[in-house]
């Protein structure tokens, strides 16, 4: 079970980065819905990772590596 002080880390953590995430998403892929799901994966995997990412020395930078991740990943498919 999650403690609500991990759960407003992550609210917090979501708030500032995903904005951010978003516009890396397109300037990967030039189309905003696509940059929109590309982000929310990215951090829908942030929350299922979010005991090793939230002491991360940089979150934001494991964040963006993950989004490009995925992005090649979809890029692929």
């Amino acid at each position: 079970m999650d403690s609500d002080a991990e759960v407003e880390d992550y609210e917090t953590f979501f708030r500032s980065v995903e904005p951010m995430l978003r516009r890396a998403a397109f300037l990967y892929t030039g189309d905003t819905e696509l940059a929109h799901d590309l982000a929310q994966e990215t951090l829908v995997r942030a929350w299922q990772h979010w005991s090793r990412v939230s002491v991360h020395p940089h979150p934001d930078a494991w964040c963006r590596t993950v989004l490009r991740n995925v992005a090649k990943s979809r890029w692929r498919r």
